[in-house]
């Protein structure tokens, strides 16, 4: 099962309106309690670290140089990839390649 992320701000946010609306609701000194401990928690967590998975494709220029579809950085596919037929990712931006595009 993969992993999911939240960003801490987000959930501190929500935390912080389910308070505000328990509050206008009914007075319970101990739920109100429970709700800012939780934001406590969540902000002594410490962060992953995670990055966005972006996704793009090799444009063919010639024979041997592809450039990213996404950040436009161009690729020597003769040099340090040479026999793998592809990089599967970019080098500039991380993009994750899905294949290769024609122009």
């Amino acid at each position: 099962m993969a992993k999911e992320y939240i960003e801490k701000e987000a959930a501190i946010k929500a935390f912080k309106i389910a308070a505000d609306e328990y509050d206008k609701r009914v007075y319970d000194i101990a739920v109100c309690a429970g709700l800012n401990t939780a934001i406590r928690v969540i902000k002594s967590l410490p962060a992953a670290d995670v990055r966005e998975n972006v996704k793009s494709a090799w444009v063919r220029c010639d024979k041997h140089i592809v450039k990213c579809h996404k950040c436009g950085n161009f690729l020597d596919m003769r040099g340090v990839n040479a026999g793998r037929g592809d990089a599967n990712f970019c080098p500039n931006c991380g993009a994750q390649m899905g294949g290769a595009e024609d122009d």
